[in-house]
């Protein structure tokens, strides 16, 4: 038996207990755990309905085990996949069968919680807090011009136009803070029109008045047009917007911590009311559009097994399957993951993130079919 097949088995028997309705028979685990003696509050329990049983289907996948931690992936225009994780530098000419490594030129050192993005001339950007920019697949990098205003740290994701203008989101706050113990959050809409070199627009975007950062570890993506923008951003459970903290978590550690959507009709510059997604303790939220037209979310799992997992939208991010979850890879401890995912011209998946032994994994695996009836876009 497989040490997968064992961690999966272990992990069900412990939060997946089936309901039975005869009389008689007390369901197990049905009070809570105990929160204080874990680090963080961190159980792998948060939300769960542990009166439910898994049903589990296992699936061959294609993983490479890489030095590093927390890094990123992206697909090159000419079909070379470049991945970054800490120190590392790798890419792959075969579709993510072998990966070797190569010396990066003009990035710091201990890249940790980046983003790669490969834009339509072939240029690469790596988000950093700073932005950096390279023409020859990753081997050199060049800082770009970005005035960042004081206490602006959450810029990840950027979004690039049908007419090649760059969109990068960013915000300041205080994470765990209560409405009126801090300041209100602020965020700002960076915009380039030289592939990134230079952000001379910066423009203030309304948050809410929670002191939370507005666009933490946030995922964009464009959905119908450029004005039409879907972003999922990791909160504190001192935001609740419709499901409640679950009984016992604390409000005020990562343990609370889940995910947020906004939607966005004008670029970016005002985002709808968040609605919530997933469970109190998923985190790390990377948004994909596929082939397809369906939207993929590789996240960090911080219940058990913790990993990183997948779920699919067919509503552009209005509800998602999250009662046929992918598993994409395993984790020893709840700090890790940080997938990134790109999709193949086959329609498969490479999904990058931190697995066993703390190393970064690289994973091609299948998706799952769409709904029946499903007609895409």
């Amino acid at each position: 038996m497989s040490m997968w097949t064992i961690v999966m088995m272990v992990a069900i028997s412990l939060v997946a207990v089936e309901a039975w309705p005869q009389q008689g028979l007390e369901p197990i685990l049905a009070e809570e755990p105990g929160y204080s003696c874990y680090a963080c509050a961190q159980t792998g329990y948060h939300g769960l309905n542990r009166q439910e049983v898994a049903y589990l289907a296992l699936k061959p996948v294609e993983r490479t085990s890489l030095p590093g931690y927390k890094g990123s992936l992206v697909r090159l225009t000419d079909g070379e996949l470049v991945a970054c994780s800490w120190d590392h530098f790798w890419h792959s000419t075969d579709e993510g069968q072998s990966w070797e490594e190569f010396e990066a030129q003009g990035v710091p050192k201990s890249i940790k919680e980046s983003r790669l993005i490969c834009l339509r001339d072939g240029s690469v950007l790596l988000t950093l807090g700073d932005i950096y920019r390279s023409t020859d697949g990753g081997r050199t990098w060049e800082k770009c011009a970005r005035e960042r205003p004081q206490g602006a740290q959450y810029a990840h994701t950027i979004v690039e136009q049908s007419d090649g203008t760059l969109l990068l989101f960013d915000s300041d706050g205080t994470c765990y803070a209560l409405p009126g113990e801090k300041p209100a959050s602020q965020g700002w809409r960076f915009r380039s029109v030289d592939g990134g070199r230079t952000w001379p627009e910066q423009v203030s975007v309304p948050t809410s008045e929670s002191p939370e950062p507005f666009f933490e570890e946030t995922s964009v993506i464009k959905l119908s047009s450029d004005e039409h923008l879907l972003s999922i951003t990791r909160a504190g459970g001192n935001v609740v917007v419709n499901n409640p903290v679950p009984p016992g978590v604390p409000t005020r550690t990562e343990s609370s911590d889940h995910l947020l959507m906004r939607e966005s009709l004008d670029g970016g510059l005002h985002w709808s009311e968040p609605w919530d997604v997933l469970l109190y303790g998923n985190v790390h939220a990377h948004l994909l559009k596929l082939q397809d037209g369906r939207i993929l979310c590789t996240y960090e799992s911080r219940n058990l097994p913790f990993g990183a997992m997948a779920v699919l939208s067919e509503d552009k991010g209005k509800t998602w399957d999250v009662d046929h979850p992918v598993r994409v890879s395993v984790c020893p401890t709840c700090y890790g993951s940080w997938p990134t995912s790109v999709q193949l011209p086959d329609g498969t998946m490479i999904t990058t993130a931190t697995g066993l032994e703390s190393r970064f994994e690289a994973v091609r695996w299948e998706l799952p079919p769409p709904s029946e009836g499903y007609q895409g876009e």
